[in-house]
């Protein structure tokens, strides 16, 4: 299955809407990929000092307190996580987030998103 790389790998999403946090979670876990999820930054980034680094990253653009935008820049400066999702309802684009590290491998995906775009996404970064 065209799926299986992602199988047994630590996912961390962070999504501020409930009901969506709990359907990318169900949906992830569906595909073998263990998942802790985060209504928002600030969480997330304290779980970075005293839990394992996750080998994916999603993160919905707004949030309360920090944006995602902010959170994968320091997930990844400061705690190395990469590859990172970064999802959002409205028109943000690679071009205007020009402030994104060089090494990080990301890519922005359009709400709403498909389930099978987001595993082929997390398939296609973790090849590159």
């Amino acid at each position: 299955m065209k799926f299986d790389a992602l199988k047994g790998l630590q996912m961390w999403i962070v999504e501020d809407d409930e009901d969506l946090r709990a359907v990318w979670r169900q949906a992830m876990e569906i595909y073998g990929i263990n998942c802790k999820t985060f209504a928002r930054g600030e969480d997330v980034i304290a779980a970075f000092e005293t839990e394992r680094r996750p080998d994916l990253f999603m993160c919905d653009f707004y949030l309360p307190g920090m944006n995602g935008e902010e959170i994968i820049k320091e997930a990844f400066l400061k705690y190395g996580v990469s590859p990172a999702l970064l999802v959002t309802g409205k028109q943000e684009t690679q071009s205007t987030l020009t402030k994104m590290p060089k090494d990080l491998r990301f890519k922005i995906l359009k709400k709403p998103v498909a389930i099978k775009v987001v595993l082929e996404s997390l398939v296609s970064l973790l090849s590159d």
